[in-house]
């Protein structure tokens, strides 16, 4: 439709054709749409109608005959039905059956002999019968009850045609179509003439704009037409008159810029030797990290490797003894070497998490956040720790994320370390486009101005600085401590 649409506004050519385009098509498809709906709804709710209708006749009929038919009296049901086909001219014929399905009565109209019928509805006839019980109490007057049950004794089925109501609808529909083709008609006429007008009036003003895209000085435009031709051809005049004006203000606003950039550049030279400061304590970092993860190599993976491997020698020697008693020694050996292992590969994982938190990827802020506070209270059962996340989480960049995870994991590793704390609480949740992170400790403290040096406090300020954050410290000796990091959602994708 797209397509089609384009094809036919480049096929028109001038303005003034695809002025017209675009009023009269959208116009035809309209009237298209309307003249589809009308005829498509027609039989739909001459259908509905006539179903509502039949069921009606049927229900009141079958009402009316339930006193009749239960006596047996046929002939009071035919005069009525008969009455009923020559009153509705909808209705074809009516069928009344006993209560195992027999025909007992069918009457027709005269063109219901010749006409297939286009519905057929059906009513149940129920005969009332009321039961009366007498209950004895322990009064001297019984209690008496009646209970209302209906029996089915008969249906009624009608047969009804839809042509009275689809003449008539048709006979409606053709009216309303010719008044709609009327006004189309005039709506084109009206819209070729006012086309013709307004176009003339452009095509003065688009050669005037062309003059002054090849940099002409075109003459004025008079301009005699009102409402928002008569203000465009204004602003053209008023255009063409400040286009030497701006060319003077563009010439000083380069001049200008020109001295900007160099003075930036200036700035930039100056900035260098603050960048080589910044990358020498970034290196700095990298290799203290680096040096702490290869002493805990030395210390803890190298220590239990060896105590492994002399735990295996001590299992040889037992099983070349032969001694009955050994095996006893070499299961618990045994055991002792599947302890060790588990904690080199906890070991190992734990370095691997230092490096990169590869359960980033896979839980996502809040649910790493919860895993790393979980392994916390295993490894620390004395402490109690607190969590508490938003369900709905907004897309995070994974700078973000990281920073966000390095930040609480330093905050943790610093209360477990020094604070001797009874409880660790973290709050994270997402405010106005800010990412929010509330941690507290009740813990022994610290002075913030003795400890403003240390590593870890100093890393935390240096990741929110990064991403254009802010964090607040409040501590006192013997209070805890209280931290606060808002960080920006949309302030950090690169």
């Amino acid at each position: 439709m797209r397509e089609l649409w384009q094809s036919v506004l480049r096929a028109s050519g001038s303005l003034r054709w695809q002025i017209i385009a675009l009023c009269v098509l959208p116009t035809l498809y309209l009237f298209a749409s309307v003249v589809w709906y009308a005829y498509s709804a027609r039989d739909r709710e001459v259908r509905e109608e006539l179903r509502n209708h039949g069921q009606t006749v049927a229900t009141a009929l079958a009402d009316r005959s339930a006193y009749a038919l239960s006596q047996g009296q046929l002939a009071q049901i035919k005069e009525s039905v008969q009455a009923l086909l020559k009153s509705d001219p909808q209705i074809l014929s009516v069928t009344i059956y006993g209560d195992k399905r027999q025909a007992i009565l069918h009457e027709a109209s005269t063109k219901g002999q010749t006409r297939v019928a286009d519905m057929n509805t059906e009513a149940v006839i129920r005969q009332p019968l009321y039961w009366v019980s007498l209950q004895q109490s322990g009064s001297a007057n019984g209690a008496q009850s009646a209970t209302l049950n209906q029996e089915k004794i008969g249906t009624v089925r009608i047969a009804l045609t839809a042509k009275q109501a689809l003449a008539k609808r048709s006979q409606q529909f053709s009216v309303g179509i010719l008044i709609t083709s009327l006004a189309l008609l005039v709506s084109m006429f009206v819209v070729t003439q006012l086309s013709g007008r307004l176009t003339s009036g452009l095509e003065q003003a688009m050669q005037t704009i062309r003059a002054i895209r090849q940099g002409e000085r075109p003459e004025r435009l008079v301009a005699l037409d009102r409402g928002e031709l008569g203000e465009l051809q204004q602003s053209i005049n008023q255009m063409s008159d400040s286009l030497d004006a701006a060319r003077h203000r563009m010439e000083a606003l380069v001049a200008e810029r020109t001295s900007e950039l160099e003075q930036s550049r200036n700035d930039a030279w100056a900035a260098r030797e603050e960048i080589r400061h910044l990358l020498g304590r970034m290196h700095e970092a990298i290799e203290q990290e680096r040096q702490s993860i290869a002493v805990e190599i030395h210390d803890e993976l190298n220590a239990s490797l060896v105590g492994t491997k002399l735990l295996a020698q001590r299992i040889v020697q037992l099983a070349q003894d032969g001694n009955p008693q050994s095996q006893q020694d070499i299961v618990q050996l045994a055991g002792q070497i599947a302890e060790i292992s588990r904690s080199l590969y906890a070991n190992g994982r734990q370095l691997v998490q230092r490096l990169r938190p590869e359960v980033l990827e896979v839980l996502g802020l809040a649910g790493a956040l919860e895993e790393m506070l979980r392994v916390a209270q295993q490894s620390c059962p004395a402490m109690r720790f607190e969590f508490q996340a938003q369900d709905n989480w907004p897309e995070l960049s994974e700078r973000l994320a990281i920073s966000a995870y390095r930040i609480a994991q330093e905050a943790l590793s610093n209360t477990m370390k020094y604070a001797q704390a009874k409880t660790f609480r973290l709050h994270l949740h997402a405010e106005s486009d800010q990412l929010l992170m509330q941690i507290s400790d009740d813990g022994c403290g610290f002075e913030p101005g003795q400890a403003s040096q240390g590593i870890g406090l100093a890393g935390m300020r240096e990741r929110v600085m990064a991403l254009q954050g802010e964090i607040q410290i409040r501590a006192m000796k013997g209070a805890g401590c209280q931290i606060r990091v808002s960080l920006p959602l949309h302030g950090s994708q690169t």
